[in-house]
């Protein structure tokens, strides 16, 4: 979860063998994946064991768009 952060992907040098020189890439951060810990009710998330008959609760889930994309702050 981000609250009131400015997330952004880290830039690193890295070794091209094909040239032979470095070149500036972006590093992906995670911390811009966006999760959810309720459901549509505002209530926490549980899942249900069937084996020992009991609610558990789940950890953030990750909220993907209709086309099943990861949606992600920022661009």
């Amino acid at each position: 979860m981000v609250k009131d952060k400015v997330v952004k992907d880290k830039l690193a040098l890295e070794f091209n063998p094909l040239t032979g020189k470095f070149d500036l890439v972006s590093k992906f951060n995670a911390n811009r994946i966006v999760t959810h810990q309720l459901n549509q009710a505002g209530n926490p998330l549980y899942a249900y064991d069937v084996q020992t008959g009991t609610y558990l609760l789940m950890d953030p889930l990750v909220v993907t768009d209709d086309e099943g994309n990861v949606v992600v702050v920022g661009c």
